[in-house]
């Protein structure tokens, strides 16, 4: 398509659109043209030409939307048969080429016979007559793909050569090339061996005299690799390095702009005739990203010993943007890794891992999750007889099996608190099964507590136990601390109650309290009895609250059947016949303190009788 501006036609220009997910757009106008965004109020569409708007031709190459490009961005104009004149429209933005300097707000320039101006983040206009020029922007190509995705290119890097390979009995050149670039993908990130590596890699698979990973810091730029193609050990003893052309900004420029690999060719078929290559080379730069894909270095290779040799071809440039993607990767592990270490001093391991990669976990959300208290009985007396130094030594051992039992269940340590662990799970990434998950954790945390109690047997003559509450519900879960110190917890009425029935269970006299919110959601393996309605300090409605033991054999059947019996009959004010079934609890398990409690709350009602008769158990202990 063509659009004819006033008065005598000009030469078409050449217009190339370059986005960002390696996509483009070409179209063919005569100047003088105007480039910008859409402007609904003409009619104009989303993108391409239109010359319909009252203010002249125009070509748009951003949507309405795209409020980063200005709507009257600059008009391009034909200085004569091999000039465009490039006029910046905006009173306030400036236009930027990916080389030289920028078009000032209302300024002018004259460029050769093509420039290329960013637009907008990693898009760009490329704009050409057509014809021959003398200078060296014919001789750049763009590999018009999407750079690998830093977090995932040991997973894609197979299938991207596959796409590039060539159908011409090249596959297995292809498959002896990736071999050398897949052992980069694994290099150890523990030290920054693995920019060397890729920088050695592509000077092999890209046939290289040189390669150089450099890192950008803002303006400032540093070089973590330099490997020569004759001494790839020791780069002093290059003789290829006092030969070295300088580094082409002008690539790197395009490159960190447009966030694509850049070629530049002289043995390229249709490189211009008669040029001067006295001090050109043959390059590739591939973009180097972070995880939010921005450009923060490049791979950059050149080869200038012998400026006749072959193209570059395009799996060729491939193969370097994947050593570039590798280097990607490895500087986000590290990234990671430091991250991850450093969100330890604040969250367990697990926690750390998910924040890494998704810092919105920190923000509170409500979620439905399970929350376990776990106290140390008679944790005073122990300490009493261990002394500060064996005290501090019990309780890391302790700590240590039981938060062991909790990440055995994928669940999430939550804090120490003097004797006392807290535990959760459903968070932070979602566990359906987050009760079963909590009720596994309290039984196999008895089995360490039986452990602990032989390693310690000769030192502490207390019997160790823990006391356990679990709860389930929807809580918010997130940094429960401060923007100065972080904590990643739960808030909510469901971290009250598990604390309270931790408490409970002392009252009651046994190990672990359930409640039924958390026993509703698990299946029929738990071996539990309801124990008692009970109504505790600070929490508004009634709790039924259930007794977890670790194993079931035939007299504990019959004692959780006739306990429930004798509850249902106090529930029912038939006291008689409660107290005459927990006699008969108790003449076969005297130390059962459940019934003993029931047994005396029954004949309590017996003797006097309440008015307002209610069957919650009140406990005033928090």
């Amino acid at each position: 398509m063509g659009i004819e501006a006033a008065g005598s036609p000009m030469m078409p220009l050449k217009f190339e659109l370059f986005r960002a997910d390696g996509t483009s757009d070409v179209w063919t106008a005569e100047p003088p043209i105007n480039v910008g965004r859409q402007d609904p109020s003409c009619g104009e569409p989303a993108m391409g030409l239109f010359d319909r708007n009252p203010c002249g031709p125009r070509l748009i190459v951003a949507a309405a939307i795209n409020r980063d490009v200005p709507r009257y961005f600059f008009s391009v104009s034909a200085a004569d048969d091999s000039q465009i004149r490039i006029h910046n429209l905006h009173p306030q933005c400036e236009l930027v080429p990916t080389a030289g300097d920028a078009v000032p707000c209302k300024g002018s320039r004259s460029f050769g016979g093509a420039v290329e101006l960013m637009i907008r983040e990693r898009t760009t206009l490329r704009i050409s007559t057509g014809r021959p020029t003398s200078d060296s922007s014919n001789l750049y190509r763009t590999l018009n793909s999407q750079p690998l995705d830093p977090m995932t290119i040991s997973m894609q890097v197979g299938d991207d050569l596959a796409t590039h390979a060539p159908d011409t009995g090249q596959g297995q050149e292809i498959v002896h090339l990736l071999q050398q670039v897949l052992p980069v993908i694994r290099e150890s990130v523990t030290t920054d061996s693995f920019f060397r590596a890729a920088a050695f890699a592509a000077v092999r698979i890209a046939k290289l005299n040189r390669c150089i990973v450099r890192l950008f810091e803002g303006d400032q730029f540093e070089d973590r690799a330099e490997v020569f193609e004759d001494s790839t050990a020791d780069e002093s003893t290059s003789r290829l390095r006092r030969s070295a052309p300088d580094v082409s900004d002008t690539m790197i420029d395009r490159v960190r702009k447009r966030g694509l690999t850049q070629i530049f060719d002289t043995a390229s078929p249709g490189a211009l005739e008669g040029a001067s290559l006295a001090n050109l080379s043959q390059a590739v730069a591939a973009p180097i990203l972070d995880k939010e894909r921005r450009v923060v270095g490049v791979l950059y290779g050149d080869r200038w010993t012998d400026l006749s040799m072959r193209p570059f071809s395009d799996i060729e440039a491939k193969l370097v943007e994947i050593l570039a993607g590798a280097v990607s990767a490895g500087m986000a592990r590290q990234s990671e890794e430091r991250q991850r270490t450093s969100m330890q001093v604040y969250f367990s391991d697990r926690v750390a891992k998910h924040i890494v990669v998704d810092e919105s976990l920190l923000d509170a959300k409500e979620t439905d999750v399970s929350v376990m208290f776990c106290d140390v009985r008679k944790f005073s007396s122990i300490s009493k007889s261990l002394g500060p130094k064996g005290t501090v030594s019990f309780m890391q051992d302790v700590f240590t099996v039981l938060s062991e039992c909790v990440e055995r269940t994928d669940g999430v340590l939550i804090n120490y608190i003097g004797d006392e662990l807290i535990a959760m799970w459903g968070a932070p990434d979602s566990q359906p099964d987050h009760a079963y998950r909590s009720l596994t954790t309290a039984v196999s945390m008895f089995a360490g507590i039986e452990e602990i109690r032989t390693r310690w047997a000769d030192k502490v003559c207390e019997p160790i136990r823990v006391g356990i509450g679990v709860n389930s519900g929807t809580a918010a879960v997130g940094n429960t601390g401060s923007r100065i110190k972080f904590q990643y917890g739960v808030f909510g009425n469901v971290v009250n109650v598990a604390s309270r029935l931790q408490s409970a269970t002392k009252q009651f006299g046994v190990d672990c309290l359930v409640s039924s919110n958390t026993l509703a959601k698990t299946d029929n393996s738990f071996h539990t009895r309801n124990l008692a309605t009970i109504s505790v300090v600070g929490i508004p409605e009634d709790i039924v609250v259930h007794q977890l033991v670790t194993e079931s054999s035939e007299r504990w059947q019959r004692l959780s059947s006739l306990y429930e019996a004798a509850l249902e009959d106090y529930h029912a004010m038939r006291f008689a016949d409660a107290i005459q079934t927990l006699g008969q609890v108790l003449r076969d398990n005297p130390g059962d303190e459940p019934s003993m409690r029931l047994l005396g709350l029954s004949v309590e009602q017996m003797r006097h009788p309440s008015e307002n008769f209610s069957p919650v158990d009140s406990l005033t202990q928090k």
